[in-house]
């Protein structure tokens, strides 16, 4: 699938800063303008779900925010739209190993390598904002990922391909992935794009155990049996069909 749109005339605007404490965090606390794109290679203060820290070695990783308004698919599908592109992104570059780990990261084999972020504002009952922000480790080495994150196993485009990754090249096609599926998902059918995350999630049928459903939730464990429209997951623990939001994801082999 090859998009006809170009991201530079898609977006209204991609604006490079130098050094940036939370690209999302900066992108939602303006007045944007529909489709706009900020990113870095320096990001100093990057936030996650349930507001964990992002820790990126500087100018070896990539961390970009698109800004939407008034979007017509649930913020759920923003995010997979993100997560989608970075891996069709890392396959050009070699890395075919990647897959999506429900809901918002990206992992080779049980190591993270990237980590997306969709944050919503509201007005009038309706969303106004829709920020969704992607960071991801590109040439960061083994030994600098283990000075910065002791607690969760991470790796890099270079630790697994071998090769130094073009940063500025790299988010151009970024970009260019992203604006595919944003196209794709503009009409508010999202069958096409949850179809493409489904197969890189790699998770229905799988026995796994999830945690964090909330701060310090209980472990449930089951086999995954689907992932609906709205992005939430059915987890069979035996007895129950459990309907879980969010959460973290522990495949059980």
């Amino acid at each position: 699938m090859k998009s006809t749109t170009d991201s530079k005339e898609y977006f209204a605007s991609i604006e490079y800063i130098p050094t940036a404490t939370s690209t999302n965090t900066l992108l939602i606390e303006q007045d944007f303008a529909n489709r706009t794109v900020i990113y870095t290679f320096d990001q100093t203060r990057g936030r996650g779900r349930l507001d964990r820290n992002w820790i990126t070695v500087p100018n070896k990783s990539l961390a970009l925010s698109v800004g939407l308004r008034n979007i017509n698919i649930q913020p759920i599908w923003i995010t997979a739209i993100l997560s989608v592109a970075t891996v069709n992104t890392l396959e050009k570059y070699g890395l075919c190993t990647a897959w999506i780990k429900w809901p918002n990261d990206i992992f080779v084999g049980q190591c993270k390598l990237a980590g997306i972020l969709t944050e919503s504002t509201w007005k009038n009952g309706k969303i106004d904002k829709c920020v969704a922000g992607v960071g991801i480790n590109l040439n960061s080495t083994a030994e600098e990922l283990d000075s910065l994150i002791t607690n969760k196993a991470a790796t890099s485009v270079i630790e697994q391909c071998g090769k130094q990754i073009n940063l500025k090249d790299f988010t151009n096609d970024l970009l260019e992935n992203i604006v595919k599926y944003l196209v794709l998902t503009e009409s508010g059918n999202i069958s096409e794009i949850k179809q493409l995350w489904l197969a890189k999630t790699k998770l229905i049928g799988e026995k796994a155990e999830v945690s964090e459903i909330y701060k310090n939730s209980p472990t449930v464990s089951g086999i995954i049996e689907n992932i609906d429209n709205d992005g939430f997951l059915y987890l069979n623990d035996g007895t129950n069909i459990l309907k879980i939001v969010t959460g973290d994801i522990r495949i059980i082999l």
